[in-house]
This record gives C-alpha cells, sequence and structure tokens, in this order.
C-alpha cells in the first residue's frame, strides 16, 4: 500500500498558495499607478520609485535615527516620557491630503500605502541604528468613538506596518477609559489636561521590561503620546519609541 506524504501535500500547497499571491500581487502592481504622477507602480500599487523618493522626508539619517535630536525638535518635547521619535514628514502635502483621506473620507485603502511609508521610514531610521522593539502598540480610540467613526486610523495602520515586520503587534494591549470631545482646535495645556488619565493597561505583565514602538498618524501638541508613554514606563517598560507619519510643528 502507496504511504500517504501528508508532509509533501501541505509543501505543495503552501507553495502553491505562495505562488497564487505573489501573482496576484505582480497582476495588482501591473495595473496599477501611482496616485501622485499616475505613472507606472513599482515598489507599491500606490506609488512609483520616483514619488517615493521626492516625498518630503524628515532627514532621519542626519539626526542618528532619531527627530529628538535636532533641536529644534527636542525642545518642542522638552517633558516627554517617550525615548525616541521617528515621523516621516511634517504635516505637508501630499501626506496631509491622503491623511485626510484616510480619516475623514474613509479612504482605508490608504492604510497599506500609509504603513508601507512608515515601515520605508523606519528602516531609513535603523540603518545603523537598529531598534530590535518587542512589542508594536497604536494610540486607541474609546469605544464610542470607534462605533460611531466605525475605525481607528493608529490601528489600521499598525496593522499595515506590522505586515512588513515580525515584531508583535498587540492590539488589545492598551485601551481609552475616557470618552472626550475631538481635541482640534485646544491648546497644549487644554490638551494634556484632556489626556490625563485616559488610558489604561490590560496586561501589565506583558510589557515590563519590554521596549515598545508606539504608532499614531499625527503629532501636534504630543499630549496624547506623552500620556501614554507615562503610562508605560510607570508600569516598568524599557524604552518607547514613536512612530508618527507626521509632526505638525507649526501647531506644537
Amino acid at each position: 500500500m502507496e504511504r500517504f506524504d501528508l508532509r509533501g501535500l501541505l509543501y505543495r500547497k503552501n507553495r502553491l498558495l505562495n505562488n497564487i499571491t505573489s501573482s496576484v500581487y505582480q497582476l495588482r502592481m501591473q495595473l496599477s499607478q501611482c496616485i501622485i504622477c499616475h505613472g507606472s507602480s513599482d515598489v507599491h500599487p500606490q506609488i512609483c520609485t520616483y514619488c517615493l523618493a521626492n516625498l518630503p522626508f524628515f532627514s532621519i539619517e542626519k539626526v542618528g535615527g532619531d527627530l529628538l535630536n535636532w533641536p529644534a525638535m527636542n525642545n518642542l518635547f522638552k517633558k516627554r516620557h517617550f525615548d525616541r521619535l521617528i515621523s516621516v514628514t511634517p504635516y505637508a502635502w501630499p501626506m496631509s491630503h491622503w491623511i485626510n483621506q484616510f480619516k475623514y473620507q474613509r479612504r482605508h485603502d490608504y492604510a497599506s500605502l500609509l504603513g508601507f511609508v512608515l515601515q520605508y521610514q523606519w528602516h531609513r531610521a535603523n540603518e545603523e541604528l537598529y531598534d530590535c522593539s518587542d512589542i508594536v502598540i497604536s494610540v486607541p480610540t474609546h469605544q464610542r468613538k470607534w462605533q460611531l467613526r466605525g475605525f481607528n486610523q493608529a490601528h489600521l495602520l499598525a496593522e499595515a506596518f506590522s505586515k512588513y515586520h515580525q515584531i508583535s503587534y498587540q492590539d488589545n494591549l492598551l485601551r481609552r477609559v475616557k470618552y472626550e470631545q475631538a481635541q482640534v482646535g485646544q491648546s497644549g495645556t487644554q490638551r494634556r489636561k484632556s489626556v490625563a488619565g485616559n488610558f489604561a493597561l490590560s496586561d501589565r505583565d506583558q510589557i515590563a521590561g519590554k521596549k515598545v514602538l508606539l504608532i499614531d498618524d499625527v503629532i501636534t501638541t504630543g499630549a496624547t503620546i506623552n500620556e501614554i508613554s507615562r503610562l508605560l514606563k510607570s508600569n516598568y517598560v524599557k524604552n518607547v519609541t514613536v512612530l508618527t507619519l507626521c509632526v505638525s510643528i507649526d501647531k506644537c
């Protein structure tokens, strides 16, 4: 009687699935076009190499992979609990347009593009200083706001970013316990008062002694990420790296 080769069958199945996935991605690339120049996309279905290179990136490699080494940025966040800051661009076109489309026009297809540019800047920041963060978390939204809006943009960004890395994304580790009105138009002092005591951890033991990567879309005053970082540090997190799409410098 011929012996049934289960291991070989599973191997052939996985190879077939990988080939199909690769073929679908290649087809998508061929049918896609860059959303800036409308030319052929080659590095991501929504952007080409030329337009990616011409985004107004922060020169993260010139400040040792940490924007806090830039004196102007360091002065904006003097009283901080996070250890490192990586951001893609200032809040300017085209990033500002993409974020507005993503958050307010429900263009969830932009999550893939924004996650891609996040990981692109992450790699640039870590070319010389490798950051082996243990856990990825995102800035949570209150359950009521999630129900009203239908999504949390920071969560979608973290999911998209995590597809490029082996770092574990813990989407239920941090929660927002107070519901507050939108912070748009508030001063830094008002925002800091608004977010104080606003977050809680679901499992303290899971983060103790760990290096945490905290993802959000835009930093304005830094009040939210600083409050979360304070909570993390008070629960014995080793260090906190903040990764965002933009820093709205003129509003800090």
